[in-house]
């Protein structure tokens, strides 16, 4: 009993595998439109970071945090929102949609 299903599996695939072995037209779209979507989909998608909008919030105010927050804005990649003191004043400016 516990074979039967097992078997019946590999009849199945076994027949499938034929047909598909048969059928050219359906081996061309099974092997070449995965890769068609790859490669479609790999050139759309674009990681970069340009003008994204940053606030940054300096607890520290040491030089050392001054300069690696200027680092952010050397780039094309983010853009100084503002530069709120207090937490709360971010709060503001994301309830607002200022950021």
């Amino acid at each position: 009993m516990k074979g039967s299903g097992a078997r019946a599996v590999l009849e199945l695939v076994r027949k499938e595998l034929a047909q598909f072995r048969r059928d050219r037209l359906m081996m061309v779209i099974i092997l070449v439109s995965p890769v068609m979507q790859l490669t479609i989909l790999g050139l759309a998608a674009n990681f970069d970071l340009q003008d994204m909008p940053l606030v940054v919030i300096d607890r520290d105010g040491s030089a050392e945090s001054r300069a690696l927050t200027v680092r952010f804005f050397l780039g094309d990649e983010f853009r100084s929102v503002a530069a709120p003191v207090h937490e709360r004043d971010l709060e503001r400016m994301i309830d607002r949609g200022e950021t």
